[in-house]
């Protein structure tokens, strides 16, 4: 009974050897394709930077919970938080996301259960992917999937939204922003600035000179919605004089 005790207890190890082996080898491989910048690291969502380095225990234990570790390991969730960091690098101009880089996405989709809050992340990020590729339908379907499984987040309003300025139809910008701004009950700086933006878009100063007020009281940083109300005023003042 102790030599079959014994070959069992070596199994495990041997297997769990194994199995973490794979873990390194995959995440040293999807890190190792892109150095990250400051302001990436400060933007990463928690079980990024928990996972960014897995010898990093105490940095796992701190962040992430045990069933949490158990998801990032099965879903390859470094696969994802680099396609983050193609995602947002291409939403600033840089012509990046290619093919592999949309695989890594659906790479951890694949993988993780629906009902994980991480899917949600995930579903919106693959939704900004397919927006900069130009698939306006692909990306709504999963900001749809997202919107259903968590009607009040906030960045699902936010980046469907985008797809309407996109195609400059402004009034269903605001009627996208509106309806996450009551799901959201009035707490995003985010949505309140884009909302702002839209009324604008459509001549309502009004509303955007509140919108914008809320969305600097909420501590939303960029100023270039007041600078567009600034604009906006002085030549409808050039044109009535």
């Amino acid at each position: 009974m102790a030599y079959n005790l014994f070959y069992k207890n070596m199994y495990v190890i041997v297997f769990s050897f194994i199995v973490l082996l794979g873990f390194l080898a995959n995440n040293a491989n999807a890190y190792g394709r892109i150095p990250l910048t400051v302001q990436e690291y400060r933007t990463w969502p928690i079980y990024c930077l928990a996972t960014e380095k897995n010898d990093d225990r105490e940095a796992q234990d701190r962040y992430l919970t045990r069933h949490q570790k158990v998801v990032a390991a099965q879903t390859g969730i470094w696969h994802y938080c680099l396609a983050l960091i193609y995602v947002q690098r291409s939403e600033r101009g840089e012509d990046i996301l290619d093919e592999r880089a949309i695989n890594d996405l659906f790479y951890s989709y694949d993988k993780i259960p629906k009902s994980e809050p991480w899917a949600r992340d995930m579903e919106v990020t693959i939704a900004r992917a397919f927006r900069i590729k130009g698939d306006y339908e692909k990306a709504e379907h999963y900001l749809k999937i997202a919107r259903t499984k968590s009607p009040d987040m906030a960045i699902v309003y936010s980046v469907l939204s985008s797809l309407h300025f996109d195609r400059l139809d402004y009034h269903q910008a605001v009627k996208v922003l509106e309806a996450g701004n009551e799901a959201t009950e009035g707490t995003s700086a985010e949505i309140n600035y884009f909302l702002g933006l839209a009324y604008l878009s459509i001549g309502n100063i009004d509303k955007a000179k509140k919108q914008e007020d809320i969305a600097s009281s909420l501590g939303y940083p960029l100023k270039g919605l007041a600078k567009k109300i600034d604009e906006y005023e002085r030549e409808n003042i050039s044109v009535n004089k």
